[in-house]
C-alpha cells in the first residue's frame, strides 16, 4: 500500500528558507546535496563541516593548481581529479605539506610529536629477470628470460621441491637438450630439499638414459632425494661447493586402507628403497650393508664428508672455479 507523504512540514529540519543553488559544476558531485543546516529551534544556523571542506577542495581544484605525483602514478604527470582531491584531503588534514606547484607529491606520516616526517618508499623490480643473448646464427642479441638463457646453456637448475609438474619440465628440458646435442655435457646445479618420490626417480632414471652426459653440481644444499640426484651424475663430474650441506634418509610414504593395501604399498616402498640402494652404493662405491646401516638414520654430510663418502668427486674452490666453468664460444651466448 503506497502511502502519501506530506510536501511541507512544521519540523525544524525542513525550513521553508529557499536554499540558495550551487554554483559547483558537475565535476564535484562528490558533495552535491551537501547543505547549509538551517536555524534550529535556538535561532542560530550551524555551518556543515562537511561543506566547508569539499568548498576548500574544490577551490583547490578550479584555481588551477597542478598536483604533480611521482609516487602514486609512477611518473611525472597530472594526477585525475580523484587524486587531486585526496592530495587536498591529505594536505587539509596535515599530511602532506604544503610545497611549490611544481614540487612532486611526497607523502608524509606523522611522528609522537605532531611533526611530519616523510617516509621513502621503495620499489623494487617483480617477474624474471631478462639478460642478453645471441645464437651463434644470429648477428643481433635478444633479450631472454634468466632461466630460457640457461637451458640454452644447458644448464638447468633445480632450486624447489620436486613434485609432478616441475619434475616434468626438467624431464622435457633434459630430453630436448639431449636429442639437440648428445656430445655436449648437461650441467644440472642442484639447492633444494628433495620432494616427491616418483618424480624425483623419473629424473634419476632419465639422468641414467640420456646419451648426453649429466655433471651435478651442489651450491647449497640438497636434501633427501636431492642427494641421490647429486651422486647419480657423471663420474668425475660431480661437485660442490666448500660450504654445501648435504643429508640422505630412507624414502619414506604413507598409507591407508585395508590391511592388504597396506601392504602392498610397504612392499613397494621397500623395492623402491632397495633399489636406491643399490644404485647409491654404486655410485659411492661404499658396500650396501654400509648404506643401508648409514641410512637407518637421517645421514648428514658436509662437503669434505660427502667426497669421503662419494657421493661426489671433487669440491669447487675459488682457485678452480675458471678451470671447472665450462669452455664457451664468445660469439655466442649469454652477453
Amino acid at each position: 500500500m503506497a502511502v502519501a507523504l506530506p510536501t511541507t512540514s512544521s519540523s525544524y529540519l525542513h525550513s521553508k528558507t529557499k536554499i540558495p543553488k550551487s554554483s559547483l559544476s558537475y565535476a564535484s558531485k562528490v558533495y552535491v546535496g551537501l547543505r547549509i543546516q538551517s536555524p534550529g529551534s535556538y535561532g542560530v544556523a550551524t555551518s556543515n563541516l562537511n561543506v566547508d571542506f569539499f568548498s576548500r577542495v574544490h577551490k583547490s581544484i578550479e584555481s588551477g593548481d597542478m598536483i604533480r605525483n611521482e609516487v602514486i602514478q609512477g611518473q611525472v604527470g597530472v594526477t585525475f581529479v580523484a587524486g587531486k582531491m585526496r592530495e587536498a584531503r591529505l594536505r587539509w588534514f596535515g599530511y602532506v605539506k604544503k610545497r611549490c606547484a611544481d614540487a612532486p607529491v611526497r607523502r608524509c606520516e606523522r611522528t609522537k610529536d605532531g611533526k611530519a616526517t616523510r617516509a621513502q618508499v621503495t620499489m623494487m623490480p617483480i617477474g624474471t629477470p631478462k639478460v642478453p643473448y645471441r645464437n651463434p646464427t644470429d648477428s643481433s642479441w635478444q633479450w631472454v628470460d634468466l632461466w630460457n638463457a640457461l637451458y640454452r646453456e644447458r644448464v638447468i637448475f633445480i632450486g624447489e621441491e620436486i613434485n609432478e609438474e616441475f619434475s616434468n619440465q626438467i624431464l622435457a628440458t633434459m630430453l630436448y637438450l639431449d636429442s639437440i646435442d648428445s656430445s655436449k655435457k648437461l650441467y644440472m646445479f642442484i639447492n633444494g630439499p628433495g620432494g616427491d618420490l616418483t618424480p624425483t626417480m623419473a629424473i634419476y632414471d632419465t639422468m641414467q638414459s640420456l646419451k648426453s652426459a649429466v655433471g651435478t653440481h651442489c651450491v647449497g644444499f640438497a636434501y633427501n632425494l636431492a642427494a641421490f640426484l647429486l651422486a647419480a651424475g657423471e663420474k668425475g663430474n660431480r661437485c660442490a661447493m666448500p660450504l654445501s650441506r648435504i643429508a640422505l634418509e630412507s624414502p619414506a610414504g604413507a598409507a591407508r586402507g585395508q590391511a592388504d593395501d597396506i601392504r602392498n604399498e610397504a612392499e613397494e616402498l621397500l623395492r623402491i628403497r632397495n633399489y636406491l640402494f643399490k644404485e647409491l652404493s654404486e655410485k659411492t662405491g661404499q658396500p650396501i650393508e654400509k648404506v643401508h646401516k648409514d641410512l637407518s638414520r637421517v645421514k648428514r654430510f658436509t662437503a669434505k664428508e660427502a667426497l669421503e663418502y662419494g657421493l661426489i668427486d671433487r669440491i669447487v674452490r675459488p682457485s678452480r672455479i675458471d678451470g671447472d666453468a665450462p669452455p664457451r664460444d664468445i660469439t655466442a651466448g649469454l652477453g
